[in-house]
């Protein structure tokens, strides 16, 4: 039976998927320095060329996590919110995806300088919290 290239588009947005899905567990269990492409490959199923052909290698698909978080964080993060309903969609997301959390610790404890998108999405946290003790929503820590 041949296949359709509708097909194999379908096919090959499978595959990426499998292999983010994979990419995730193995970040989250092991960090960016730990991870192997072989171990990712192995938990999807695939080989390890498909993750360089669909991504560019190993920094690639880390950036296409980041890229993932921020889409989803966007969906629920909402800067006019209340602090308490930030908060409430921050927990919902992490517990509906616990690998995002930890992704997110092993991007805080890595060696050497930051992925520069982790460090301008963080400034822009503390900026956004700043603000809201600015205005009184959230109190100013006393020493």
């Amino acid at each position: 039976m041949r296949r359709e290239p509708e097909d194999k588009q379908r096919d090959a947005e499978r595959t990426k998927q499998r292999i983010v899905q994979a990419a995730v567990e193995e970040f989250a269990a092991k960090g960016f320095a730990g991870a192997r492409v072989s171990a990712i490959a192995d938990r999807a199923g695939v080989n390890k060329q498909l993750i360089s052909y669909y991504f560019g290698g190993k920094e690639g698909l880390y950036r296409e996590l980041t890229s993932q978080w921020q889409s989803t964080e966007s969906g629920f993060a909402d800067p006019s919110l209340s602090l308490g309903e930030l908060v409430a969609g921050y927990v919902r997301a992490n517990a509906a995806n616990p690998a995002f959390g930890k992704l997110l610790v092993w991007e805080g404890l890595r060696e050497g300088e930051p992925a520069q998108e982790f460090v301008a999405d963080m400034r822009r946290n503390v900026e956004a919290l700043r603000e809201r003790q600015r205005l009184g929503e959230l109190p100013f820590a006393r020493a």
